[in-house]
C-alpha cells in the first residue's frame, strides 16, 4: 500500500491505537455498499458506480462492481444531507437518492437508457493492460511529473517492491515505512492494501498515493473525497484483525504491471474475508465459505466488527 514516508510513520503509530480502541473507517468515512442488478434481478459485474449530486454525479468518487455486482463506496463522514448514487453499464443506468444514514443501496437497471456516471469516474484496470508508457501518459494528462520519482506507485518505471503489502517498497529504504519485516522477509497484506496499490496506479493523484501531505485531510471536506482514499482507510482499519494475513515475500521482485501478483500475495486458508464485497478473490484458492457460529465466536471484537455478521467468510481450499 503506497504512502508517503511521513504519513506512514504517523499511521503506523495510529494503527496501534486502532487495535485497542476498536476504531473503524467510520470515523473518517462511511461505507455505502451499492449493488447493481439487471432488470431481471441478476447481479451486474463491472458496472460503473459513482456518488455525488445531480450537478456532479461523481463528486464523492466511484468505481466498478465486482463479480457479485457490488461496490463499496467510501463517503466522507462530514458529508451531510442526501447523496445521489448512480450506476450502470454503457447501455443502461439507474440512480437513487439516499438519506445520509443509510449504508446499502440497490440499483435495478432498465432494459436500456437512464442516467450514467461521468466517463472520468475511476475505473478498474485489467491485468496486463497497463504499461509504464501508459502510466506516464496518465500523469502527463494530470499535470504530474512524468519522470520516475521514488516512492510513487504511479511511477512504475523500475517497478515497486512488495506491491500489494501494507507499506511502501518493503519499508527497508530511507523514509519508507511498512508492515514488512526485513528479518524474516514477511509482509502483512489485506484487501485494503492490495486495492490501494492497484488504485494508485490507475489514479496516481489519488489519496495517499502521490506524496502530498495535505491531501490526508480532504476526506473530511464535503465534495473533496479522493479516489483511493477509501482503500487506504480500509487497509489501516484492518491491520491487527483476522482480515489481514502474512506472506513471505521476495523483497527483490519489482512489480511493473500495476496488478498485484495473486499467487505471491493471496490469502491462505482460514483468512477472514467480506463475502459481500467479493473478497474471496483474494483467497489463494479463489474460494471462501460463510463462517460458522463457532468460528465467529472465537474472533476478537475488532475482527467481528469489520463486516456485517452475515457477510463474514473464511478462505478455504476445496483440495484440503
Amino acid at each position: 500500500m503506497a504512502r508517503p514516508g511521513l504519513i506512514m510513520g504517523m499511521l503506523v503509530a495510529g494503527a496501534a491505537a486502532l487495535a485497542t480502541a476498536n476504531v473503524t473507517t467510520a470515523q473518517v468515512s462511511r461505507s455505502v455498499i451499492v449493488t447493481v442488478v439487471s432488470a431481471s434481478g441478476a447481479p451486474v459485474a463491472n458496472a460503473l458506480v459513482c456518488a455525488g449530486s445531480a450537478t456532479d454525479r461523481a463528486a464523492l468518487g466511484g468505481g466498478q462492481t465486482n463479480a457479485s455486482g457490488t461496490f463499496s463506496l467510501s463517503i466522507p463522514a462530514a458529508t451531510s444531507g442526501p447523496v445521489l448514487i448512480t450506476g450502470g453499464t454503457a447501455t443502461a443506468g439507474a440512480a437513487i437518492t439516499m438519506p445520509g444514514a443509510l449504508g446499502m443501496a440497490t440499483l435495478r437497471l432498465p432494459a436500456s437508457g437512464g442516467p450514467a456516471c461521468p466517463s472520468a469516474t475511476q475505473t478498474a484496470t485489467a491485468p496486463g493492460q497497463l504499461s509504464a508508457a501508459q502510466v506516464a501518459a496518465v500523469r502527463a494528462r494530470a499535470g504530474e511529473p512524468v519522470q520516475p520519482m521514488r516512492g510513487l506507485v504511479g511511477d512504475l518505471g523500475a517497478g515497486q517492491r512488495c506491491f500489494g503489502a501494507a507499506g511502501q517498497n518493503c519499508g527497508d529504504m530511507k523514509d519508507e515505512q511498512s508492515t514488512c519485516n526485513s528479518a524474516d522477509r514477511t509482509c502483512q497484506i489485506n484487501a485494503g492494501s492490495w486495492q490501494h496499490d492497484e488504485s494508485c496506479v490507475r489514479r496516481p493523484d489519488g489519496g495517499m498515493c502521490d506524496g502530498r501531505v495535505g491531501e490526508a485531510v480532504t476526506q473530511f471536506i464535503p465534495g473533496m473525497a479522493q479516489a483511493c482514499q477509501g482503500e487506504f482507510n480500509k487497509a489501516v482499519a484492518r491491520l491487527g484483525t483476522k482480515f489481514t494475513w502474512k506472506r513471505e515475500v521476495d523483497f527483490t521482485i519489482r512489480d511493473t504491471t500495476g496488478v498485484v501478483n495473486h499467487a505471491q500475495y493471496c490469502a491462505p486458508k482460514g483468512t477472514a474475508v467480506d463475502l459481500g464485497l467479493g473478497e474471496q478473490r483474494f483467497c489463494c484458492s479463489g474460494q471462501a465459505r460463510p463462517i460458522s457460529d463457532a468460528e465467529f465466536d472465537r474472533l476478537d471484537l475488532r475482527t467481528q466488527n469489520v463486516a456485517p455478521r452475515n457477510r463474514i467468510g473464511t478462505c478455504f481450499d476445496p483440495q484440503g
